[in-house]
């Protein structure tokens, strides 16, 4: 299994600059998860990831007590993916940017 992690400080979602984010190849399934470094703001929340591509969204994928999440399959058969996290605890909801993710499969 191969984790992409991701920082969110505040509602600024970003890609760690320590996780090497090349090379991945489209089409595979179950292999591929996201993990989350939150900032203190998401304390509390109910955490749920938007995963899409184009005008295609997949099912949300709610990240779990270790600040992971699955990538859906249906994202991962493009040669990108949108990636974008919501919270919400009761009278507060907070959501980030959206950023791109590559699968280029090696390919500059």
């Amino acid at each position: 299994m191969r984790v992409l992690d991701f920082i969110v400080d505040k509602q600024i979602l970003t890609k760690d600059s320590k996780c090497d984010f090349t090379n991945i190849i489209p089409g595979s399934k179950g292999y591929l998860r996201a993990k989350f470094g939150l900032s203190d703001d998401w304390d509390d929340c109910i955490k749920v990831v938007e995963f899409s591509y184009g005008k295609t969204e997949y099912p949300p994928q709610r990240i779990d007590e270790s600040n992971e999440c699955e990538i859906p399959p249906g994202a991962l058969k493009n040669p990108s993916f949108n990636i974008r996290v919501f919270g919400r605890r009761e009278g507060f909801e907070i959501s980030t940017n959206k950023i791109s993710i590559d699968q280029n499969g090696g390919k500059p």
